[in-house]
């Protein structure tokens, strides 16, 4: 298991729904890792910065 994959599986856990890969896909898997142990840390969950009435 790689450590990306660890990361989802503890965001996953942690906040009961999964990290938004998808959202990040032309990130490298260095910024997803980093936005991962960002949320872990904080205690919140991703935030894409999206106005509310954006259609993610």
């Amino acid at each position: 298991m790689t450590e990306l994959d660890q990361l989802m599986d503890e965001y996953a856990e942690r906040f009961d729904d999964q990290f938004p890969r998808m959202m990040m896909m032309s990130e490298p898997d260095e910024a997803v890792i980093a936005a991962i142990r960002r949320c872990l840390a904080t205690g919140q969950p991703f935030d894409p910065g999206l106005p509310e009435d954006a259609i993610a």
